[in-house]
């Protein structure tokens, strides 16, 4: 069958894209169904993502580690943001910061860009792979500190990431870096 797309690990990515396509429409018809089935099937052929699945490990202690930080740096960014925004109103000061990358994988740097854009006040602009920085604006960044803030918070989260997603090799070189 064609490229073997059609194989049971791709069966969540269709269902998925069906269940999006079913609240696109907002309607559980037949028609609406089939051209889901139809639209997603499509994509999966023509756009095929890559096996990740692999190569994706995920270990359960640093993953609770990485949980808590992250839920912790929500919580207190939120509070810190909205303490901004109520002393300084418009005029709290903003900086585009320069963040060194820890690994060229494409899992551990996704993920990591994403969790870094979850918290308040942070979103990563741009991923630039070829000098290997993530730059990451950021609120509340009156001095220099504030910068060296956000540089040690994405260094320690994407550290987190690499020990719970990142492979061996990326764990063992992070390990003898951070240590």
């Amino acid at each position: 069958m064609m490229n073997g797309w059609w194989v049971p690990r791709r069966l969540p990515t269709l269902v998925w894209l069906v269940a999006v396509w079913l609240l696109l429409w907002w309607e559980l018809t037949p028609l609406a169904v089939a051209s889901g089935v139809a639209v997603a099937a499509a994509i999966v052929v023509l756009f095929p993502l890559p096996d990740v699945s692999e190569r994706l490990v995920v270990r359960p202690i640093p993953l609770l580690r990485l949980a808590g930080f992250v839920l912790s740096d929500v919580a207190l960014s939120g509070v810190r943001v909205g303490w901004d925004a109520l002393r300084y109103g418009g005029t709290v000061r903003t900086a585009i910061v320069a963040v060194e990358m820890l690994t060229d994988d494409d899992v551990p740097t996704a993920v990591a860009a994403s969790l870094l854009t979850l918290s308040p006040g942070t979103f990563v602009v741009a991923i630039d792979r070829t000098r290997g920085q993530y730059y990451v604006h950021a609120l509340g960044t009156a001095g220099a500190s504030d910068v060296a803030q956000v540089r040690a918070t994405a260094r320690r989260l994407q550290r987190l990431v690499l020990r719970t997603f990142g492979a061996r090799d990326d764990v063992e070189t992070e390990r003898g870096v951070s240590r």
